[in-house]
């Protein structure tokens, strides 16, 4: 009788178990979709951003509704790699330590920061720019406050920060691909000194896809193997 309750007890406790890590793979691979989605959709934004935006040069001239609509994009793409991000924290099991939760924090609040950025660009900016442009012409001398240079210092700056702790954090623990993090650590410091993203967007990219990759693996059962 005793034994009969230890054995049902080990099969409740296996297939609680079992349930977890169900649970948690299907996270880790919901997550690493978001960093596809996210690496994908901010390359693709910032690259027709360089194509058919930048050529205009001043705000106020930029082509409506194409750079409203690819704010909005990038608004989808940071917010679906903040989601995505803790899927490398889970999946690297607590092997990146303190050291990956304090950049994973640093990052997260870069991207937030990022967002918001880039949600003025969707629906503040062309507004602000016609407000400029109106006072200039009434003879006003409009300048850029320094807290708008504040605020872009401080976004670039933590996600800067965080992908340089996170990814030195996990190149330590060795659980993750390391080119993709160092293509990421590159293109943030690029973003801070040229503002070009691309090479973060690409390395989010190929982690997003290993994530899903590497997961699967490890999920995948032993008859299949």
């Amino acid at each position: 009788m005793v034994e009969s309750v230890a054995a049902n007890e080990t099969d409740t406790n296996s297939q609680a178990a079992v349930g977890e890590s169900v649970s948690q793979g299907r996270f880790i691979r919901l997550t690493g979709f978001m960093l596809v989605t996210g690496g994908v959709l901010w390359f693709l934004a910032e690259t027709a951003w360089g194509i058919f935006v930048l050529g205009a040069g001043d705000p106020s001239e930029y082509p409506q509704p194409l750079a409203s609509i690819l704010w909005v994009v990038i608004v989808v793409a940071l917010i679906s790699m903040l989601v995505g991000l803790p899927g490398l924290h889970v999946y690297q099991a607590g092997r990146n330590g303190l050291l990956g939760v304090i950049g994973l924090v640093t990052l997260s609040a870069g991207l937030v920061l990022m967002a918001g950025l880039a949600y003025f660009g969707a629906f503040l900016q062309e507004a602000v720019a016609e407000l400029i442009v109106e006072a200039e012409a009434a003879g006003l001398s409009v300048e850029e406050p320094a807290s708008a240079m504040i605020g872009y210092l401080a976004a670039y700056g933590l996600h800067f920060i965080g992908w340089v702790v996170f990814g030195f954090a996990a190149l330590r623990a060795r659980a993750l691909p390391g080119w993709p993090v160092v293509l990421a650590m590159v293109g943030s410091l690029l973003m801070v000194i040229i503002g070009l993203p691309l090479l973060t967007a690409a390395g989010v990219t190929w982690l997003g896809f290993a994530l899903v990759r590497m997961e699967r693996g490890r999920t995948r059962p032993v008859s299949e193997a």
